[in-house]
This record gives C-alpha cells, sequence and structure tokens, in this order.
C-alpha cells in the first residue's frame, strides 16, 4: 500500500491532476482473474447482448458460430500487460504474487486510468461497460484512455523506475491477452489491440 501511494503520487506529477481520492485497489493471482471478471462485468443483459454481437459477427465472418465471445469481453475489459479498472465500481486491480518492478508498473497505468476518470468522468462517457453510442465513436473513446495510459506508464518507468523495476520488467514477456486464447480471430486480436497501439499513438502525437 506504501509502495502504491508513492506510485499514485509520482502518477498524478507526470499528468499534471490532482488525486482525489483512493480508489479501491487489489493484488490479485492470474488464476482469480477469470472469476473477478466476470463477476464485474457480466451480468444476464450483457451476456444477451454478447449472443446478439455473436451472431452478427459470424455473419459477417469475422468470428465462427462457436467463438466465445464472452472471453473476448473478459479480454476487451482487462489490460493484458497485467491489470484492469473498472470505471464504473472505481475499482483497481494489478494481476501477480507479489508487487515487483513488473506490478508497480502496471500500477501506473491503472492509477492513471483511476485519476483521469475521476477528473473526466469516464464512466459517464457511454461507453463502460457497455457501448451506447455508436461502435466507432466508442473506440475511440476507449483508444484516447488506454493511450492516455500507456504514453503516462512509460513516462513513469523512464522518470521513476528503479534498476529493479527495469530488471523484473526486463524478464517479464507478457501474454496476448489477459485470458489466454490458443487460436483468436484476426478481428478479436487488431479490435483488442487497436485502444493501446493507435491510442498510444494518437495521445504521442
Amino acid at each position: 500500500a506504501v509502495q502504491m501511494d508513492k506510485i499514485a503520487e509520482q502518477v498524478a506529477d507526470l499528468r499534471g491532476l490532482a488525486i482525489q481520492g483512493t480508489p479501491e485497489r487489489y493484488l490479485i493471482s492470474r488464476e482469480r482473474v477469470e472469476e473477478v471478471l466476470n463477476g464485474l462485468i457480466l451480468d444476464p443483459g450483457r451476456r444477451a447482448g454478447l449472443e446478439n454481437e455473436l451472431r452478427v459477427l459470424s455473419v459477417l465472418g469475422l468470428v465462427k458460430p462457436t467463438y466465445d465471445l464472452v472471453k473476448y469481453a473478459l479480454n476487451s475489459s482487462s489490460d493484458s500487460l497485467g491489470g484492469f479498472y473498472i470505471p464504473w465500481t472505481k475499482q483497481m486491480f494489478v494481476i501477480g504474487d507479489e508487487f515487483t518492478g513488473l506490478e508497480r508498473f502496471v500500477y501506473s497505468h491503472e492509477f492513471d486510468h483511476a485519476l483521469t476518470d475521476q477528473h473526466f468522468d469516464i464512466a459517464g462517457m457511454g461507453v463502460y461497460p457497455d457501448c451506447r453510442l455508436d461502435a466507432q465513436h466508442c473506440a475511440a473513446i476507449r483508444a484516447l484512455v488506454e493511450g492516455d495510459a500507456t504514453v503516462l506508464m512509460y513516462q513513469w518507468l523512464n522518470q521513476y523506475a528503479t534498476p529493479q523495476d527495469y530488471q523484473d520488467f526486463a524478464n517479464y514477456d507478457p501474454p496476448d491477452f489477459t485470458l489466454p486464447e490458443e487460436f483468436p480471430p484476426p478481428y478479436v486480436s487488431q479490435d483488442i489491440n487497436f485502444p493501446y497501439s493507435y491510442g498510444a499513438d494518437f495521445v504521442q502525437y
């Protein structure tokens, strides 16, 4: 908790925004991630919406009718590097069994989400947990949110990380998805990666 508080102050300094409160924050093992995400993301209405979305995507030939769109939804709601922030519950999660340099790096990303949510009401933008706007509008907002946090965490790494942080991070090979998928359709890979790659380019520019 002491380390988290220090990183939060560093993120606020880099981002130029004052901390307005500390969100609930958790360090959870990778084995618990699917259970936690299920409880936070999937209610009966969301599941019904995913069934309809699967029909549309399969008709368009983007996924097979048997594809597990639930796992796609869970992966879309988390950062594959190792964490997630839930805007509508104001909760932060870092995935790990201890708080090493990797978890510290991820925490800077997730706290940036919490900080920008405090100032700009990300939860009220009509994107989370379900898109209530047109799809491209939601994709643009997600890209801005994730791009902001991605650029910030590398700024944190360059300015505040310790030599041990760098060593811990250098030895880590992040998975493509938080919940592993053996053969994800190209559409899914591109859709999940879009907010990070294009969002970071946009924010950096």
